[in-house]
């Protein structure tokens, strides 16, 4: 495995791609399909996106709870 290779490898691995979207990524590499694992990329990343912001409007929640809950306690003291 080349180092061009072995650097892709780690990226995909770093990016939390699993083992199927790496093998995909690396045999279209391979095949020098670069506008299709261009394609592959951008839809794992959108994916992450959205992981993304389902945890922001989890902590958005947190937020406006603990928010409530300082007031509350702020009036009863």
């Amino acid at each position: 495995m080349n180092q061009k290779v072995q650097d892709i490898l780690l990226n995909l691995q770093a990016a939390d791609c699993n083992d199927e979207l790496i093998q995909e990524c690396l045999l279209r590499y391979e095949m020098q399909d670069l506008k299709k694992l261009i394609k592959l990329l951008q839809c794992h990343r959108c994916g992450l996106i959205e992981k993304l912001h389902q945890q922001q409007r989890k902590i958005e929640c947190l937020d406006y709870l603990i928010y409530c809950l300082k007031k509350e306690y702020e009036e009863n003291e």
